[in-house]
């Protein structure tokens, strides 16, 4: 019983783990966008849709009797044409995800540091430090990534304890016009933030696919624990700094939304520099766990693509391939933390929704499904949910372009 209730938590935070990452620094600059209120709304909804979906996944899990990746899942019931998408979307959300870090970690080093290094000298240094950490794969990264966690917890907690001090409810009450192109962006970047989805296979088995009911619990809980810490993040920095003036969240966007500049505009709250410490610290803590977490997976996949040997040569062509594309993307988009978090929006939006939900459509199709368990809601429900998916990618597709 013990084991099993180990195995319970441990997997709520595990999925909650996966959601308070890099991603949650883009919020508050997305949010501030539409309004405190607003922002708040799309929170829920977003929410709803991601633990639906994994639910259908779950469904998908169940049917097979087993964990099974989506990608298997959608080579064994979409055919040659499911296997390339979901593969090609992820491996593509992958190499987005770590292009979004490593131009996160320079930004936030260049106002860290004190130094004459540029923008993209500090991102190569961020990137290549914790590549070390890659190419001495899983037990490295796992000892790494435990003490930084550790650290990033203990600071996030920090972070919004002192911002309680500065919150001022006419901030979080300010009239904000309803524009289509801060909603186009805040969309895609609150829809990414609740992804844990790549992980639902592994955690199947781990409990053990006849605990149906505590594995429905597990996703629910699990992705309501990143909702309740993202609302109380965004209303603390929102209920913080204000929309215009002269520390504003106005000369962030001045800024085309940079990671660094949003910082800036925090620290000048006060001019004591724990704050400054402390909220550069969280963001550098957040930005490094992500970065260890989908680099280990992304050399993985790689390494099982190219079928890379394990000794020190084949790890280093490996960890090349890994870290050489978002590191040139980085280079060319040197502010682009949250531009090249709505292009993986994109690529999440076809990997965790919409292949999923052809997926149990197919399957509630076989006249012989016979298990206990279906995710709520019927035909309407999926399609419901592939016009979500579908209008994510056309949102994320009309901000970039």
């Amino acid at each position: 019983m013990k084991r099993s209730t180990g195995k319970y938590i441990g997997s709520i935070l595990i999925i909650a783990g996966m959601g308070l990452g890099a991603g949650m620094l883009a919020l508050p600059i997305t949010a501030a966008q539409i309004g405190f209120w607003k922002s708040l709304g799309l929170f829920v909804a977003m929410w709803s849709l991601m633990a639906y979906v994994a639910l259908l996944s779950l469904e998908i899990n169940l049917y097979v009797g087993k964990g099974i990746a989506i990608g298997t899942a959608a080579k064994r019931f979409l055919g040659a044409w499911g296997n390339i998408t979901a593969s090609l979307s992820f491996l593509l959300l992958l190499y987005a995800l770590l292009a979004a870090f490593t131009a996160g970690g320079g930004s936030i080093l260049q106002e860290l540091l004190d130094i004459p290094l540029s923008t993209q000298v500090l991102q190569c240094l961020f990137a290549g430090i914790l590549g070390i950490f890659v190419f001495f794969h899983t037990k490295a990264v796992d000892y790494a990534n435990r003490i930084l966690f550790t650290a990033k917890i203990t600071c996030l907690v920090l972070v919004l304890f002192s911002l309680n001090h500065f919150i001022d409810f006419k901030n979080l009450n300010a009239d904000i016009p309803v524009r289509f192109d801060a909603f186009s962006l805040a969309i895609p970047i609150f829809f990414t933030a609740f992804g844990f989805h790549t992980c639902i296979h592994t955690i199947v088995d781990y409990v053990g696919p006849e605990n149906v009911s505590r594995l429905k619990h597990i996703f629910v809980v699990g992705s309501l624990l990143p909702l309740v810490i993202y609302i109380t993040w965004v209303f603390c920095c929102l209920g913080s700094l204000p929309a215009t003036g002269d520390v504003s969240f106005a000369n962030v966007f001045a800024e085309n939304n940079d990671l660094g500049a949003f910082l800036g505009e925090l620290n000048k709250l006060t001019t004591a520099p724990q704050l400054m410490i402390l909220t550069s610290s969280f963001s550098l803590l957040a930005l490094s766990t992500s970065f260890l977490g989908v680099g280990l997976g992304l050399f993985d996949y790689l390494a099982t693509l190219f079928k890379m040997s394990s000794n020190a040569k084949g790890r280093l062509i490996t960890t090349l391939l890994t870290l050489v594309l978002p590191i040139g993307i980085s280079l060319i988009y040197p502010n682009g933390f949250i531009t090249v978090l709505s292009y993986a929006a994109i690529m999440f939006s076809i990997f965790a929704v919409l292949i999923p939900a052809c997926v149990v459509f197919k399957i509630r199709r076989i006249g012989h499904y016979a298990i206990d368990y279906r995710a709520p809601g019927g035909t309407v429900t999926l399609i419901g949910a592939l016009l979500a998916g579908v209008v994510i990618i056309l949102l994320a597709i009309y901000t970039n372009f």
